[in-house]
């Protein structure tokens, strides 16, 4: 994987988790947020986080090869 690929792959996870909390955003009725809504949006930050790590471990195993 090259450098370009990899920035394809984050800026795609990047845009993945904006849409989602563009969407939670969009869909809260509420002016304050609800112990469930932090929750939520942990969730996501979680999994954005998670999918750059196994990009950035995938594009490292390829390099050392």
């Amino acid at each position: 994987m090259n450098v370009q690929r990899l920035e394809k792959e984050l800026d795609e996870s990047l845009q993945v988790f904006n849409e989602e909390i563009v969407f939670l955003l969009d869909t809260h009725d509420d002016d304050y947020l609800t112990k469930d809504d932090l929750e939520d949006i942990g969730r996501h930050v979680f999994y954005a986080m998670h999918e750059f790590k196994s990009i950035l471990i995938k594009h490292l195993k390829h390099a050392d090869r």
